[in-house]
């Protein structure tokens, strides 16, 4: 079952941030909208980006209208979170791995982070929906190599990642092969942790206690 609360505590945040008056805050049906709407739309996201989206949106760093003439929809939420996703996408794209840290982990502790990139994700994915982005399976597959020593593949499966991440990455006239080979090593990674979190899956492992046991 996904774990939930770290959204409603976000938006709870979001609501009070934004001066939505109690008497609006969204309630049952309501607002087990928004939370589904967060999942799908934004479960690359942990809370406390929400929260620190919300944050800029008020402080004005988002450019965008943040008037939400009491009522808080899943149009008003998609507007701040998109406005946030882009400014975080330029951000990474500037600073690369870096700004990252400085838009997550920075702001979370490792548990923390693990529920909430990990965890809530899986329990997502158990429930036959992939919402681990392409930035999330690159990070975790070194967070767990490196950070927890989880071997997610064997050197088999590694050699076979990296011959389908080579027939993937399009070869183009005079391209770079440094920077190529850069591209296919990480795609490979991105495979290899795809088959490793299908595979958790689908022998329906339960990752959370067994990466805590780690933490």
């Amino acid at each position: 079952m996904v774990n939930t609360r770290p959204i409603k505590e976000a938006l709870a945040y979001a609501y009070k941030m934004t001066d939505l008056k109690k008497d609006k805050w969204p309630t049952g049906l309501d607002d087990q909208i928004l939370i589904d709407f967060i999942i799908g739309a934004y479960g690359g996201l942990c809370a406390e980006e929400i929260k620190y989206a919300f944050k800029l949106g008020c402080k004005g760093d988002l450019e965008i209208d943040m008037n939400h003439f009491q009522a808080f929809t899943p149009i008003y939420i998609g507007k701040v979170l998109k406005a946030y996703s882009g400014l975080r996408s330029k951000q990474l794209a500037r600073t690369q791995s870096k700004q990252l840290t400085d838009f997550s982990e920075a702001q979370i502790d490792k548990k923390q982070y693990y529920e909430e990139y990990l965890f809530m994700k899986y329990d997502a994915l158990l429930k036959g929906k992939y919402i681990f982005t392409e930035e999330d399976e690159r990070h975790l597959y070194r967070k767990l190599t490196e950070g927890l020593h989880i071997k997610i593949a064997t050197n088999k499966e590694k050699i076979s990642a990296m011959e389908d991440a080579d027939n993937q990455e399009p070869k183009k006239y005079r391209q770079n092969e440094q920077e190529r080979d850069n591209k296919v090593k990480a795609r490979a990674k991105r495979i290899c942790f795809r088959n490793w979190i299908n595979r958790m899956a689908f022998e329906e492992i339960d990752l959370r206690t067994e990466v805590n046991k780690l933490i």
